[in-house]
């Protein structure tokens, strides 16, 4: 529980520090879905016996130099006054952040059942997909939960989660990196760069405010979507029921290779994916996309931990005349100028969202750990984002997708309506580049599910 005793306070004495409005979006969203968590877990196999008491203190150490291992959320009001989903991005935070002075990790280690090892694999898998859609509770405990499940004794799962909230993906690959590279090499936490000052980060995000840059980067995004017309979502009488996994992939070799041809990148031609998804979807030729960035452009944050992600947009307008290969230029752009003025403050402009990661930034090519160290596949986590969340990580071959969503304002038939679209696109950019988007839309057809209506912001 909140103690102001046990706060550590920063160089000017300050205790309490505000949770940047993307954190506080999510922590709206869990409380208004009861049975979504907002956890991001990895899970990794050691390939060999585990020592504990180094794992835990590794675990201990790492905590030790980071206050973001310590903080969890204070609200100032009863817990069951939170704000209503909204999608016009008039996102009010109410919430607080405190660190502890000091918390001591015991780790938590199970032994899987079966009668061989197939059995205790599957069962490994079970108890790490509960532990991985387990709520984490943020107002009273710490960030993030680390399990290790023991399969043989050549053979350990270690599961870690992060709430996202408070953590992002690249603070879990940070954690992950700085974790099993102190139990690996003594001298690796140096390698990680890690340090304590996350709490300095947020007092600096609050003092910004009323700054020139602040003000710029309200002007930019102000200009940036003069005259757009949001999408939303209109409630709907019946819950959609559909609990299935939304997953999907793309070829990641078709889209390096439109990537290099276009000089971009293969997550901008992502995000032209999506945006064409839009269109087609919405009808609507000025399309917008939010997802999720990696706000950790300055070097000297660079292994600090701590939540930097923060809502970026991108807005595309097309013609039909325009040719798809047109088009590479414009998203690259747009995406350059939403990075070059990402803000903790910025509005959620569009129901679709993307958050991308890249596999490689999970550590686990790191050398030396790399042999005895393989991937888990988990099961997603029920999280449900605002409108529609795909959650998109690159990996050597492919592009791993996954989708959720509001049940309450979204089908599972518009969903999947948008996975097909992405694999349909993904082809026709690589095929079909001179295609013109006038064509592209005649292709397609009219959407007949958009269930959305425009309105201005």
């Amino acid at each position: 529980m909140f103690n102001e005793d046990i706060c550590v306070r920063n160089s000017e004495g300050k205790f309490l520090f505000e949770l940047p409005a993307v954190g506080a979006l999510l922590l709206d969203l869990e409380h208004n879905e009861k049975s979504c968590t907002m956890n991001i877990p990895v899970c990794m196999k050691l390939k060999m016996p585990l020592d504990k008491a180094k794992l835990e203190k590794c675990v201990n150490d790492i905590i030790v130099k980071n206050d973001a291992l310590r903080m969890s959320v204070h609200h100032d009001y009863r817990p069951d006054e939170f704000t209503d989903l909204i999608f016009d991005g008039k996102v009010g935070s109410e919430y607080k952040l405190w660190f502890r002075k000091e918390y001591e990790f015991k780790l938590v280690m199970v032994k899987a059942e079966g009668d061989n090892i197939d059995e205790k694999r599957e069962d490994a898998k079970r108890i790490i997909s509960e532990a991985a859609n387990e709520r984490i509770d943020v107002f009273n405990d710490v960030p993030f939960r680390l399990r290790v499940v023991e399969v043989a004794d050549d053979e350990n799962w270690i599961f870690l989660a992060v709430h996202h909230s408070l953590c992002d993906p690249p603070t879990l690959a940070l954690l992950l990196k700085s974790i099993l590279g102190a139990y690996f090499a003594p001298a690796s936490d140096e390698k990680a760069e890690v340090s304590t000052a996350y709490m300095e980060h947020l007092d600096s995000l609050e003092k910004m405010k009323g700054s020139e840059k602040y003000d710029r980067t309200k002007a930019f995004w102000s200009e940036t979507f003069k005259g757009f017309t949001a999408l939303k979502a209109s409630r709907l009488s019946d819950g959609d029921s559909d609990g299935k996994d939304f997953q999907f992939m793309l070829d990641k070799k078709k889209l390096s290779e439109v990537a290099k041809a276009n000089k971009t990148s293969v997550f901008n031609v992502a995000v032209l994916i999506f945006h064409l998804a839009f269109l087609i979807q919405y009808g609507s030729y000025d399309t917008a996309l939010t997802y999720a960035f990696n706000a950790r452009k300055d070097k000297s944050l660079a292994g600090v931990m701590g939540s930097f992600i923060e809502a970026v947009n991108s807005r595309v307008f097309m013609d039909k005349s325009q040719k798809i290969e047109d088009l590479h230029k414009i998203v690259r752009k747009a995406v350059a100028d939403g990075v070059a003025n990402d803000s903790a403050e910025t509005g959620c402009y569009s129901p679709l969202m993307l958050s991308y990661q890249e596999l490689a930034a999970m550590g686990m090519q790191e050398d030396g750990a790399s042999s005895v160290l393989e991937p888990v596949s988990l099961e997603v986590p029920k999280l449900y984002a605002p409108g529609m969340g795909f959650t998109i990580m690159e990996t050597a071959d492919a592009l791993c997708g996954n989708a959720v969503y509001n049940k309450e304002f979204f089908t599972s038939e518009v969903v999947w309506r948008f996975i097909e679209l992405f694999k349909e696109l993904e082809n026709i950019i690589s095929e079909q580049p001179y295609l013109t988007v006038g064509e592209l839309v005649e292709k397609f057809g009219a959407s007949e599910n958009s269930n959305c209506e425009l309105i201005e912001i």
